[in-house]
């Protein structure tokens, strides 16, 4: 059991390492452009009709926050980060915005939340997301990172390129 542990373990020690490598540079083209773990993303500025960044409880068990990008095109792109709800709450006691990052990395790995949180979660056919482009996020620094570019770019009209490393 406690080999099964520490498995489940490594990819939130590998993620403490790569925390906040994002990077974010002004471009002279209009278009906001993403480069991801996951894949990459292209937007032309002009046409964004909306940009929102919202968390909500999915399924009574993990608190899901997101960044959603509406175009006048046919799809959305979601980019989002899973953090389970009991770790949330334990997260609240403490003080988020210095150590509750890093006892959510923690207290994650030691309720054996591992591998699964690094893929994108549905409940056919309730959450298939037709036309949605989709991304996680490793952590909510990287997910605030995110929608400071993108909302930077929008406002200002001024194409970006974000970039998670």
């Amino acid at each position: 059991m406690r080999f099964f542990l520490l498995i489940l373990m490594i990819p939130f020690t590998l993620l403490a390492q790569n925390e906040n490598q994002t990077a974010d540079s002004a471009t002279n083209r209009k278009i906001w452009e993403a480069s991801l773990p996951g894949g990459n993303y292209m937007v032309a500025l002009g046409s964004i009709t909306a940009v929102s960044n919202h968390a909500y409880v999915l399924d009574g068990a993990m608190v899901v926050t997101e960044v959603n990008i509406d175009t006048t095109g046919c799809s959305l792109v979601r980019f989002y980060q899973i953090t389970p709800l009991a770790v949330y709450k334990e997260a609240e006691i403490t003080d988020l915005l210095s150590e509750g990052i890093q006892e959510i990395k923690s207290l994650t790995a030691e309720i054996g939340a591992g591998e699964a949180l690094n893929l994108a979660q549905k409940q056919y056919p309730v959450t298939t997301h037709a036309k949605t482009v989709e991304f996680q996020i490793d952590s909510l620094e990287q997910l605030s990172a995110l929608y400071k570019s993108i909302s930077k770019s929008w406002s200002n009209d001024q194409g970006r390129k974000f970039s998670v490393k």
